[in-house]
This record gives structure tokens, C-alpha cells and sequence, in this order.
């Protein structure tokens, strides 16, 4: 059964990992995966740098989204993939939700954080096209613990 194994490894990967880098063809040596990976160009202290980087952004925009308690099922995959464009400086430029979740509160919500993070850190040299990087940030609800406040 390749599939159900191939199915519960995305899963696993997929809730480690809730960031997808996305970049130019000539950053990004191989190709993004089903499983969210890209492998990058550069030394072995760039590629730690610009997953470090990853992580923080990850980091600040989940801190910063206030899940909604509304009635999910427990264990319901509710999920919002946006792309984010981070300027060298660090500032958000742009805050899209480019597949919203079937719930409209949760959506909402994701749309929320633009508001609540307009800055970062500037991302690391090499990382990006040089003006700007843009990266893919999937938020999705933890429906196991949403209980009402």
C-alpha cells in the first residue's frame, strides 16, 4: 500500500514542516516536492541560515494568527495556504491567500495576520531575488485542541 504510506508520510511532513519555499528557478537547485522540501543552493552555513530564516517566518506570522474556536470536528483538516512577499528590509509587502479553506471563519482569520505582522527580519543574503522573497506559509487550524474560550 504505497499510497497510505505515501499519504501518512506527507501528513507526518506535513505537520512538521507548514512552510513551503518558493523562489526563482536560478535560487532553488532540484524541485519542490509533495512533501513541501526545496533544496537550496549555496554552503552548508547559507542553507542553515535560510532555514533558520524559514522558520522564523513561520514562526512570527503562526504567533501571531489567533485560531477560531468555531465548531470543527476533531481531527478535520481546515487549512489556508498564503504567499507572503518579504522586502529586503523585511517588510511585508504583500499578503495573499491563495488557497483559502472551505470555512470562511478561518479564512477570515488567516486574513487577519497580515494586519497583525507588517514586519520581519530581512532575509538573508542569497536568499530571495534580491529585492524581495517570496515564501508560502500553509495555516491549519488545530482542530484537536479548538475548544471555546
Amino acid at each position: 500500500m504505497k499510497s497510505a504510506e505515501k499519504a501518512k508520510k506527507t501528513d507526518a511532513n506535513a505537520e512538521k514542516k507548514k512552510i513551503e519555499k518558493t523562489e526563482s528557478p536560478s535560487q532553488v537547485s532540484g524541485k519542490t516536492g509533495s512533501e513541501g522540501k526545496v533544496a537550496q543552493t549555496g554552503g552548508g552555513s547559507s542553507a542553515w541560515e535560510f532555514a533558520w530564516y524559514g522558520n522564523m517566518l513561520h514562526d512570527r506570522f503562526y504567533s501571531a494568527w489567533i485560531q477560531p474556536t468555531t465548531n470543527i470536528a476533531s481531527g478535520a483538516k481546515v487549512s489556508t495556504l498564503v504567499k507572503v512577499r518579504i522586502e529586503k528590509d523585511g517588510r511585508v509587502s504583500n499578503f495573499e491567500i491563495t488557497k483559502p479553506s472551505e470555512n470562511i471563519v478561518v479564512n477570515e482569520s488567516v486574513g487577519a495576520v497580515a494586519k497583525r505582522v507588517t514586519q520581519v527580519d530581512p532575509p538573508p543574503a542569497g536568499l530571495g531575488n534580491g529585492d524581495h522573497y517570496d515564501v508560502k506559509i500553509n495555516f491549519e487550524l488545530n482542530t484537536d485542541q479548538a475548544t471555546p474560550k
